[in-house]
């Protein structure tokens, strides 16, 4: 029997499948061994400069480094140590770098939950302040696109000499996938860039990976503000739900984007073979469990691999704080939706939200429920104490046994964007 243990709190969750189910994962391509040599060697090759970042900070006195906050904090570590390293071998001292803490959907962090982010004594003497999307004196509009957009941007990142963005490599449910640069118009803008940006969903239905695709609209938008903003420096990085780093990509913000599209259709990144009947998956780490916007990521990620009818079970805790009478009043996906996106700023109908799921059904897994939703054929949405209940709801209307695909990297899977 096939033991997989899903990331949910501090104990987890483990799957066990039957013996009379088909269960299968995608080979991930193995992790780097000494990460932090490995950025180190990014720093002094990176992808579009002849210039490494030392010799580009030689000339600057001051630096702004926007971290994404959502990207779990071990691996934001890793990631800047080295970078700081090289910005001090420069002639910097931290009094001249600023961190920024931003989030790709604008949450609003406090300062304190910046500073204990960044705990580590390797980070008190830096001045670590958190993007405020409401706080419009700390906003500085740079023009507009060619298209129209109002880029707002914070003046902290603006005002420096060098700026530089650090982040991840995720699905998207919108752009297919995303990375450091969305950081610009959805994290450290004001709430016009942000809604004005959620509408080009409208002129991206061409591409499934618009934010790869030269020749869609956010492209071109996306790269006009990197090109506003000035931003000099990406460090990209792709890892596995035990943050370790399976690829980095750094340098020219726009080159960044062409690598990546390029390495994530290689051969080096695996196909999943047919589509599966059920798919069983969380958000990948427990640092996201509790974000309305990676669970709604993770969840229009699994759909792409389902079966026009297939289930989705899901391992999350975010609604553990509902009451049976909550739970019970969510029947549809719509209803999921109006859960997960009141009340924020995007600004995007509920429809194109909806687009992304099609006709799937989803049972969400949880044991801190004190029962299990009623087993009937009106509900789109169930909720189950334990992933036996979960799969007898998927395996309902098929006449075989399920193929289920097991995905518990969740958003930290690196599927291959090339399809067979």
């Amino acid at each position: 029997m096939k033991k997989i243990k899903f990331p949910y709190g501090q104990e987890g969750m483990v799957f066990e499948s039957q013996e009379d189910i088909e269960v299968f994962q995608p080979d991930c391509r193995s992790p780097l061994q000494d990460a932090y040599t490995s950025i180190i060697k990014n720093l002094l090759r990176p992808l579009g400069y002849h210039r490494t970042l030392f010799d580009m900070a030689k000339e600057c006195k001051t630096a702004c480094i926007v971290v994404d906050a959502y990207y779990p904090p071990d691996v934001n570590h890793k990631i800047l140590k080295p970078l700081l390293k090289t910005l001090h071998a420069s002639g910097m001292t931290p009094e001249n770098i600023t961190l920024l803490l931003a989030s790709e959907y604008p949450s609003e962090f406090s300062e304190e939950i910046a500073r204990q982010m960044f705990a580590n004594k390797t980070f008190t003497d830096y001045s670590i302040y958190s993007h405020r999307v409401a706080a419009y004196t700390q906003h500085e509009l740079l023009g507009k696109t060619s298209r129209g957009t109002p880029v707002y941007l914070d003046k902290r990142l603006n005002e420096a000499e060098i700026k530089i963005m650090v982040g991840g490599i995720n699905a998207h449910f919108f752009y297919g996938f995303s990375a450091a640069p969305l950081l610009l118009p959805l994290g450290l803008s004001g709430p016009e860039t942000i809604q004005a940006f959620y509408k080009l969903h409208d002129q991206n239905t061409a591409s499934i990976y618009p934010l790869f695709d030269q020749n869609s609209v956010l492209y071109h938008e996306l790269t006009q503000i990197i090109d506003m903003v000035g931003v000099d420096f990406i460090v990209n990085v792709l890892i596995d739900h035990q943050h370790r780093f399976i690829d980095i990509f750094s340098g020219k913000p726009t080159r960044v984007i062409v690598e990546i599209a390029k390495n994530l259709c290689s051969e080096e990144f695996c196909h999943v073979q047919g589509q599966a009947d059920v798919v069983v998956t969380c958000t990948g780490s427990p640092h996201s469990d509790q974000s309305w916007y990676h669970n709604l990521m993770s969840i229009c990620l699994s759909n792409t691999l389902l079966s026009e009818t297939g289930t989705l079970i899901y391992v999350t805790s975010l609604f553990d704080t509902y009451d049976t009478e909550q739970r019970e009043a969510i029947v549809t996906k719509e209803d999921i939706i109006a859960q997960l996106v009141r009340d924020k700023v995007m600004n995007v109908s509920n429809e194109h939200i909806l687009s992304c799921l099609n006709q799937l059904s989803i049972v969400f897994v949880s044991p801190s429920y004190t029962s299990d939703t009623d087993f009937n054929d009106q509900r789109e949405v169930h909720f189950c104490r334990h992933f036996d209940r979960a799969v007898q709801v998927a395996r309902k209307d098929l006449q075989r046994n399920p193929r289920i695909l097991l995905l518990p990297d969740g958003l930290y899977t690196p599927i291959c964007l090339a399809r067979p």
